[in-house]
């Protein structure tokens, strides 16, 4: 009678435990999470498979039993799934003592069957994977048997486990869910494991095929989860009494496991899609870098395999099913970091492991200048050899120097890589090809860059060196004797500006008998700034051309403005040479336009008048879309051969070196002179020094010329060579590319198609290559006598003994070294020596006030409150194809002779 009064409603499923009591109002419940968690694999495995479909029935038009299995195995997961989430409605997820006994009996039956739903769930997953892995693999015979052997017995335990869940009371299916559980474990393992053999029979060192291992291992997830599962199975096979509660743990590892395992079998297919949209349709150039995954997948598994047998070999299905059809998507992207990392050739070469994998932290460095800075760290930590980006390896030893740049036909050395030749898309010494190039050499090397050659220019660097002198002492200068101080001081001088003007109207006389007005009117010519923003703009092409499809993205999305500045620099340099060509040179004058036609005496006016007129049989410089053109064609290639017995350059060619020599004959020059000036400024000893040897060996300013500043003042060559080691004209050094046969560079062997170099800046201040790199020492570059001449004492010299000076070679090497260093040689002395001798230089401290306007920089009025100082480190300047320089103010003063 008294069981009649009990509220049945209010009955736990199960006592609680001691210390707990039931909580049918807000008790602890684990459901919701499992249907975020059930949703969210869900998703993700209905995407993949809808992706997987959509590939094979669209894209590739071959289906095959893999994809109707893989469905099969995403419905079953989705029943599964629906009725988990049922049953976490109902009750499951909570602890019994907080489930109404009422609750529990409508969970039985819908368990049941849940628990029948999981194995076809499983099976048909492992089914897709293992068809996924024979439509890859059946062409090798241990992976092929393995294959059979899992469909053989894998399949037929899961069928069986099926019928024992849907036939056997609950009450005996304790030990069906322990050998589901077992089964579970092993068969992920196994299937993970089975292509271990096709795998491993390739001829790859053992990193490689870890690597590779690696690649097919993506299912590891899959199986600690099946592990958890078998854990969490036996803990509710054992202990099943908190069953509502238990149950989550199991449903919640199977469900997560089984979606694992779908979207690993989709998961290859997926890069196909993309492949078949508009994003694929412009990146053939994608194929080239992943022949070598394939070649490396396949003509590995033979010594003698040819291209056309690795296309035969079944390894070839999975690149056109998984590598190939990724050309266009991040799953391409990951896949070809991964092998970049891992199994490419210079994957045991030390370096970051993102510059490994991609080339952009290497395009982001140079497009931000910073390239130099980051290589000699990497050095610095890495040692003599670093790799850079995928393809390319940074050395910093002198040994790397004749095996990269020297050898080979006309001792050129390795070709250069066309990403780095010149942004312009005209052909001169700079770029040209080797046979090309050694035409052009042999006509202008020894008329016009020769030493004495230089030599017949020292008059013209002298009168443009009067020029500066004057100007510097006419608008800066603060007579000798007075006080550096005052409102009434001379404005202090931007060197940066004053060496460009210099330089800039120099080298267009040399080359056009025709300078800029710099010096004269004070100011940059419009040209010349067009120049000086030339080189980002370099960087950038440069950038481009490594990532081809996004060069043509850049040239739709550039500004105009740089399309038409490139169009105003090509229509600049062919007038004046047009305007150079229309008139004589007065006799005994020589320019470079002179030389290159090879002007004299009766042939000066019909050679002319032929250049001139000749519009269809030569190949002038055209503005050619400089982001996306990387096929050049040879300036005059195609010209008819002249009738002349004297062999000439054409106009295309005459214009492309003439825009090379003004380029690099200017703004490498003031570089120089600039560095020297800063780091003289900054270092008063070494300025003492060279101020008293200028002066004893030239007693008159007359006396400063180059057979006496080359003979008679070894100090300022060493501070030349001091310079140059510290501030390279050109930071990053050209790189090569390995030849078809491979090299060994500095010990290394070298695989072919890589870019190599010598990177001068890391070079120059690497420790192992120079006692205090980053001092400003120029009597390490002094013989014994030499520094015992200039007062320094033989234990300072003794530190210098071990440097390896020859690392040095601002010029480079080899048979395409620059031809204009004799030149660059005999300015780069004149000019020091003379401003030293003129002048004694303070750096100005910084400022910001409004003191422009009193000083009447550059004649503007408008300048107000702009930056007013001089920068304190080169290693802070930014380095594209030269260095883009600061401006450095100095106060200048007529030195007391």
């Amino acid at each position: 009678m008294a069981a009649a009064g009990i509220d049945l409603s209010q009955v736990p499923a199960m006592a609680p435990p001691a210390g707990q009591i039931s909580n049918f109002e807000d008790p602890y419940n684990r459901g919701p999470a499992y249907i975020v968690v059930a949703a969210v694999f869900m998703g993700l495995a209905t995407f993949f498979v809808s992706i997987r479909l959509w590939a094979r029935l669209v894209v590739q038009q071959s289906p095959w039993w893999d994809d109707a299995v893989c469905v099969l195995a995403l419905l079953c997961q989705a029943t599964y799934c629906g009725l988990n989430i049922w049953l976490c409605l109902h009750g499951v997820g909570k602890h019994m003592w907080d489930v109404h006994a009422l609750s529990l009996l409508p969970l039985i039956e819908p368990a049941r069957v849940m628990a029948a739903v999981t194995e076809p769930a499983i099976g048909f997953t492992k089914l897709a994977l293992m068809l996924f892995y024979y439509r890859i693999f059946s062409r090798h015979f241990v992976t092929k048997l393995g294959i059979f052997a899992g469909l053989a017995i894998i399949l037929p335990l899961y069928t069986t486990l099926f019928f024992l869940f849907v036939f056997l009371d609950t009450t005996a299916t304790t030990s069906t869910n322990k050998a589901m559980a077992v089964l579970n474990v092993v068969s992920d393992f196994y299937i993970l494991v089975l292509p271990l053999p096709a795998v491993l029979g390739l001829n790859l060192p053992a990193k490689k095929k870890a690597g590779l291992v690696a690649l097919f291992s993506t299912g590891f997830f899959a199986c600690i989860m099946s592990i958890v599962g078998a854990v969490y199975r036996f803990q509710f096979a054992n202990n099943g009494a908190d069953f509502t509660f238990g149950l989550l743990n199991v449903i919640l590892v199977n469900t997560i496991e089984c979606s694992v395992g779908i979207i690993c079998a989709c998961l290859p297919l997926f890069p196909a899609v993309l492949s078949h949209t508009a994003l694929g349709q412009s990146a053939d150039w994608f194929v080239l870098t992943l022949r070598s995954i394939r070649e490396r997948l396949l003509s590995s598994r033979s010594r003698v395999a040819s291209i056309n047998e690795v296309h035969a070999s079944h390894n070839n299905q999975f690149y056109h099913e998984t590598v190939y059809p990724a050309k266009n998507d991040s799953c391409y992207s990951i896949l070809l970091a991964l092998y970049n990392w891992l199994l490419h050739p210079l994957s045991v070469f030390p370096g970051p492991k993102l510059s490994a994998a991609s080339r952009l932290p290497y395009a982001w460095r140079l497009w931000q200048g910073q390239l130099h800075e980051n290589v000699k760290q990497l050095h610095d930590i890495y040692g003599p050899v670093v790799r850079i980006a995928p393809d390319e390896l940074s050395f910093n030893v002198n040994s790397a120097w004749n095996a990269i740049y020297c050898g080979g036909p006309s001792n050129k050395g390795f070709p250069k890589h066309n990403a780095y030749r010149n942004a312009q898309t005209f052909e001169s010494l700079f770029d040209a090809p080797d046979d090309q190039h050694t035409r052009l050499r042999r006509l202008l090397k020894n008329d016009f860059f020769s030493l004495r050659a230089a030599r017949r220019q020292e008059h013209m660097v002298q009168v443009y060196a009067d020029r500066l002198i004057a100007q510097l002492r006419a608008h800066h200068c603060h007579k000798s004797g007075g006080c550096m101080t005052g409102k009434t001081r001379p404005p202090p001088a931007d060197m940066r500006q004053w060496y460009n003007f210099a330089t800039f109207d120099l080298i267009g006389h040399i080359t056009l008998s025709e300078d800029f007005g710099c010096l004269e009117g004070q100011a940059y010519h419009p040209w010349i700034l067009m120049v000086l923003t030339h080189f980002k703009l370099s960087a950038l092409v440069m950038c481009s051309r490594f990532f081809p499809p996004l060069s043509t993205v850049i040239s739709r999305l550039a500004p105009r403005r740089l399309m038409r500045l490139q169009n105003t620099f090509i229509q600049l340099i062919t007038d004046k040479v047009d305007r150079r060509l229309g008139r004589r040179m007065p006799p005994g004058q020589q320019d470079f336009v002179s030389i290159a036609l090879r002007e004299g005496p009766g042939d000066y006016d019909e050679h002319q008048q032929h250049i001139l007129q000749d519009d269809s049989g030569s190949d002038t410089c055209q503005a050619r879309d400089i982001w996306v053109s990387d096929n050049r064609e040879t300036s005059g290639g195609s010209q008819t051969p002249s009738t002349d017995t004297v062999e000439r350059l054409n106009k295309g060619e005459l214009e492309a070196n003439c825009i090379l020599l003004l380029l690099a004959g200017s703004e490498t020059i003031a570089t120089s002179l600039l560095s020297a000036t800063h780091l003289l400024c900054e270092h008063a000893d070494a300025m003492r020094v060279l101020v008293a040897e200028i002066h004893a060996a030239a007693p008159t300013e007359s006396h400063i010329t180059f057979t006496n500043t080359t003979m008679n003042m070894p100090y300022l060559n060493a501070v030349l060579r001091e310079t140059h080691r510290l501030c390279p004209p050109l930071a990053n050094g050209p790189a090569r590319v390995v030849g078809d046969s491979g090299a060994v560079i500095a010990g290394w062997r070298i695989p072919p198609g890589t870019t190599v170099g010598v990177t001068q800046y890391a070079a120059n201040r690497c420790s192992a290559n120079f006692t205090r790199p980053e001092d400003f020492l120029p009597e390490r570059w002094l013989s014994p006598e030499q520094a015992e001449k200039y007062g320094y004492a033989a234990d300072h010299q003794q530190q210098f003994v071990d440097d390896s000076r020859e690392v040095c070679r601002p010029f480079s090497t080899g048979g395409r070294d620059c031809l204009g260093q004799n030149l660059a040689w005999v300015e780069f002395r004149i000019m020091l020596a003379r401003m030293i001798w003129n002048f004694e230089l303070d750096v100005c401290p910084r400022r910001e006030k409004n003191e422009h306007d009193a000083w009447g920089i550059g004649g503007s009025k408008t300048k107000k409150n702009i930056r007013f100082s001089a920068f304190r480190k080169w290693s802070d300047l930014k380095a594209f194809m030269l260095w883009q320089k600061e401006s450095y103010f100095v106060w200048l003063r007529e030195r007391h002779q």
